[in-house]
């Protein structure tokens, strides 16, 4: 055997081995964005009053498949001029409906979130293959119910989602489940044993960056209700951040959390944190961009949402559709934007399905 004084041959090797393992991990590991080389991959826009105004800079993107969907807009309806409710029995939610936009309805829900099961997957399926209206339905039944409870409630709130509205076809884009949402974490230790030896539970094994981030921000922010401000630069060491907020949880892992959030808020619309901050005051509301304060109950009705209405339905749900804590699958803004800055580039919605609109307080039934 040939030797080799100077390790040049275990040199070679070590090089080869080291250099093929970071080969296989840039290649299979990541989802990689390319980066723009291109101005005209980059769009400039200037937000907010000439004197504060901010540039908030966005890269071209293909977009996502969700995206290339376009909302099915429905054919006019002559009305049958009789309520849905005194025609068809067991009707809660749409009863007031008038009958033919009632059908037309069902119709296009059908369409929004299961057009391969078509009725049968809300509705027992009878012999003969086709919806049998008087069996006993699959649990979907009462599930769908409360989720039109939640979209009428919503399109009722002026704040955020009006006038263009939301429709099932907005999260679910002719899915069974919606592509984006999140389950709770697994238990994670108390604000008195976490501190830098004991971070929240990352995903591990997500391969996306957007996967990898915890689920706590989430469950603070947009299902409990937590208090995401407080985390002022011009006083982040006051007090000290060892000392716990008046909610019992230290301020590093506050700011962590809260950060964590608005860097999903920002992946979910497409924009960098200029879209709604000022980067010389991002604590000043004033100097904010008016996108801020839509951000701000964009957070509200997230959490209503999932506060409110989905964690309501848990029980109706089997277990292989729980997640790891037994939550079902909730909202964030992801679910509904998409990387986009107003979902399905801002078609109307409610304007074609008006009893999608009900009342701001409606809720599941006790």
């Amino acid at each position: 055997m040939k030797r080799d004084p100077q390790g040049r041959y275990l040199f070679f090797a070590l090089l080869a081995v080291f250099g093929g393992g970071a080969l296989l991990t840039v290649l299979f590991v990541p989802q990689w964005d390319r980066p723009p080389v291109l101005a005209a991959e980059i769009t400039s826009e200037e937000l907010g009053p000439s004197a504060i105004s901010m540039y908030t800079l966005t890269r071209t993107r293909a977009p996502a498949r969700q995206n290339t969907l376009t909302f099915p807009l429905p054919d006019p309806v002559e009305e049958a001029g009789v309520r849905a409710g005194d025609v068809y029995d067991n009707v809660e939610v749409l009863a007031d409906l008038d009958r033919a936009r009632f059908d037309r309805l069902q119709v296009a829900i059908t369409e929004w979130v299961a057009p391969e099961q078509g009725c049968t997957y809300c509705h027992a399926e009878g012999a003969d293959g086709e919806p049998d209206f008087e069996a006993e339905p699959p649990y979907t039944f009462e599930v769908a119910r409360g989720m039109l409870r939640m979209v009428r409630s919503v399109n009722a709130q002026t704040d955020h989602v009006r006038p263009q509205g939301v429709t099932c076809f907005t999260c679910h884009r002719g899915e069974n489940v919606p592509a984006y949402g999140w389950y709770k974490a697994e238990d994670w230790p108390g604000p008195e044993e976490r501190w830098y030896q004991n971070p929240p539970p990352w995903i591990r094994t997500a391969t996306t960056i957007r996967d990898f981030f915890p689920r706590e921000a989430f469950e603070l922010f947009l299902l409990e209700d937590n208090r995401a401000a407080g985390l002022q630069t011009r006083e982040v060491m006051v007090p000290p951040d060892d000392a716990p907020d008046p909610e019992g949880m230290p301020l590093f892992t506050r700011a962590e959390n809260t950060y964590l959030l608005m860097m999903q808020m920002s992946d979910a619309l497409g924009e960098n944190c200029t879209f709604c901050h000022n980067t010389r005051a991002f604590y000043d509301w004033e100097q904010s961009t008016p996108y801020r304060t839509d951000a701000y109950h964009a957070i509200l009705q997230t959490r209503s949402i999932n506060h409110d209405h989905i964690e309501g339905l848990t029980d109706l749900f089997p277990e292989d559709r729980l997640g790891p804590a037994g939550d079902p699958f909730k909202a964030n803004c992801m679910s509904c934007h998409i990387g986009e800055r107003r979902p399905l580039d801002g078609v109307s919605m409610i304007e074609h399905f008006p009893g999608l609109v009900g009342d701001a307080g409606e809720s599941a039934p006790d």
